[in-house]
């Protein structure tokens, strides 16, 4: 445990910080490939330690080419492990794109297909909540129209019933959406024939040479 190592661990990357009113517009390396240097016991407490890139990029308005080698003061390391980074094998570098966070609600859009029984036909269907709240990039934002449902297909029914529907997350990671779910109703009823005599008929708008 007191012989000195190089050992290569795969750490998170993540970005704890922009400015004020900016997020993410891409997503960015999940993990970076490190290769490190230390004494036995201390890679033993690496391994167990949530060690990871905590980036800081308040200064970034738009976008920024980040070579990870000269972030290394990011990395989330007790000094007590004397652990020295060797190199960066993966990835060396990575395109950093931020946009104005943008709050919004989208309606809802129902997928997938609801067939009734002879006889009876689907009035209409609703969802509780009826709309979805968004928080992210400006550009994917605007993008969108609608979050869907996940698909449900249901034949032959004959009555009102409820289900449980996911929404469909369009940029997880980038867009946060609440809520993920929703209750979905629909609305079945019997088609009735009636015949009904004796209505007057009054004919308008006839032309004068007619």
């Amino acid at each position: 445990t007191e012989d000195l190592y190089r050992y290569t661990f795969k750490v998170p990357v993540r970005v704890t910080r922009l400015a004020k009113g900016k997020t993410l517009a891409s997503p960015i390396p999940k993990k970076a490939t490190i290769e490190v240097e230390a004494k036995g016991r201390a890679l033993l407490a690496f391994y167990f330690y949530d060690a990871g890139f905590n980036l800081e990029f308040p200064e970034v308005k738009s976008e920024r080419r980040i070579e990870l080698d000269k972030y290394l003061q990011f990395l989330d390391v007790p000094k007590t492990f004397h652990i020295e980074v060797r190199e960066i094998i993966e990835p060396k570098f990575f395109d950093l794109k931020v946009e104005d966070l943008v709050h919004t609600a989208k309606k809802i859009h129902f997928a997938g297909s609801i067939t009734t029984a002879d006889g009876y036909v689907l009035i209409a269907h609703h969802f509780q909540p009826d709309s979805v709240i968004l928080d992210g990039p400006k550009s994917l934002i605007r993008a969108l129209e609608y979050i869907q449902t996940e698909s449900l297909y249901v034949a032959g029914q004959k009555n009102n019933f409820q289900h449980t529907l996911r929404l469909k997350e369009p940029a997880p990671g980038l867009i946060t959406m609440v809520p993920k779910q929703v209750e979905a109703a629909f609305d079945i009823q019997r088609l009735v024939e009636r015949i009904v005599y004796d209505i007057p008929v009054k004919v308008i708008d006839v032309p004068a040479n007619l």
